[in-house]
């Protein structure tokens, strides 16, 4: 509607019969395809220790889950595991037999209380999700980068938006190493390699352990970490009496030593940026909003309270005002309020791409506003997605194909 409304009479008709066929789709396929669960992901609290080169992780993860159904195959729980190998898995306190096949991890549940615990201690060299890699100064860093469902890469999960859940990330890494992820830091403790139960080999080195916690439940897409040689500039506290609760929103921004220097650039409107939503939509919801430089294989990533940005972005001018807006509104469209299913990403990205132009428009005026819906008015009508698919698209099985004109 949003787009509709800038169109004239003569496109509008093509768009309503765009909407009418989209929830035709809707009504006649989604349903069959929406996921039934018989077990709720709770909690997630994950323990990741990292190399001091090399893509080998070792992890742990123990989910707090819910019975949501029994009987047949409802009293198996399945979790994505990708690439990785499974050492051993318990529920509750007790060792428990798994099949791993297929990338499916399968737990037998068995008489089980309605609330259980799982164990799933794993290790491997990581191939997607997590992204290692070196710069070109030879420093060692890993980011997470799950969209759309790459978090089963490296962590065993019900890697499905439907199922959000809170989690808490421990992360051991070399000490040279900042770590960042969702939430607020709990803990951040430099232990010696005798105190760290998976020692590095070689030559001993500094290893820190750092604990941050997530406490709203957010989609496994979303739930991220970073380690790399990063430096902190505070941009303060923000959107004052605007986060849930009261207070400020804490922000900063994390970057490579050498692009420090660029720093704040478009980051000097982050405190708008929140507060035109905050004021919008309702109170931000997180704990932070950090924003990075990062692996990320886009342009943005909206992971909720830890936005992360290309390296290449920063390398080459910085971060611009509206790519600031797009991963900020995604707080609260896609990281807060998050799509069920997949062909529903237009709650994501539609909201993220108009609410930035929104702000352009409080923040450089109308004329700036409805330039920039022009552009997008003629990207939208000379599409051929567009043309040939609806916005709710249940027929297309490529995820990263749905980020599209249409979304």
């Amino acid at each position: 509607a949003l787009v509709v409304g800038v169109v004239p009479p003569s496109d509008r008709l093509r768009f309503d019969m765009r909407i009418a066929f989209a929830a035709l789709v809707l009504a006649t396929q989604l349903g069959a395809q929406q996921r039934k669960p018989s077990v709720d992901i709770l909690d997630y609290d994950l323990t990741i220790t990292l190399p001091d080169a090399g893509s080998t992780i070792d992890g742990v993860a123990i989910l707090t889950i819910r019975r949501l159904a029994r009987g047949g195959a409802n009293d198996t729980l399945a979790l994505d595991l990708l690439d990785l190998t499974v050492k051993s898995v318990r529920v509750g306190d007790r060792a428990a037999p798994f099949t791993h096949a297929g990338g499916v991890i399968r737990i037998p549940l068995g008489a089980t209380a309605d609330s259980a615990r799982v164990t799933v201690a794993f290790s491997g060299a990581v191939k997607d999700g997590l992204i290692v890699s070196t710069d070109s100064a030879g420093r060692w860093m890993a980011f997470g980068d799950n969209w759309p469902n790459r978090a089963r890469h490296w962590i065993p999960s019900v890697d499905h938006p439907s199922d959000k859940a809170t989690v808490t990330w421990t992360v051991i890494a070399p000490s040279e190493r900042k770590v960042i992820a969702n939430g607020t830091r709990l803990e951040e403790m430099t232990v010696s390699q005798k105190d760290d139960p998976d020692g590095h080999a070689g030559a001993p080195i500094a290893v820190t352990k750092t604990k941050w916690r997530e406490s709203k439940p957010i989609p496994t897409y979303l739930m991220v970490i970073a380690a790399a040689p990063l430096v902190e500039y505070p941009l303060g506290n923000t959107a004052c009496g605007l986060m849930e609760g009261g207070g400020c929103v804490p922000q900063m921004v994390y970057t490579l030593p050498e692009q420090r220097r660029i720093v704040p650039g478009a980051f000097a409107e982050a405190d708008s940026v929140v507060t035109f939503f905050a004021r919008m939509f309702g109170p931000f919801v997180y704990e932070k909003l950090a924003h990075l430089q990062s692996l990320t294989r886009f342009g943005g990533m909206e992971n909720a309270s830890a936005i992360f940005y290309s390296d290449r972005t920063f390398r080459t001018g910085g971060v611009s005002y509206g790519l600031l807006a797009h991963e900020t509104a995604h707080q609260w469209f896609g990281d807060a309020v998050t799509a069920r299913e997949w062909p529903h990403l237009w709650l994501s990205e539609g909201f993220a791409t108009y609410l930035a132009a929104l702000y352009t428009q409080k923040s450089r005026g109308d004329s700036a506003f409805l330039a920039e819906m022009s552009g997008v008015r003629t990207a939208v009508l000379g599409d051929a997605i567009v043309a040939q698919r609806p916005v709710i698209d249940t027929i297309e099985t490529i995820l990263t194909a749905l980020l599209n004109a249409n979304s």
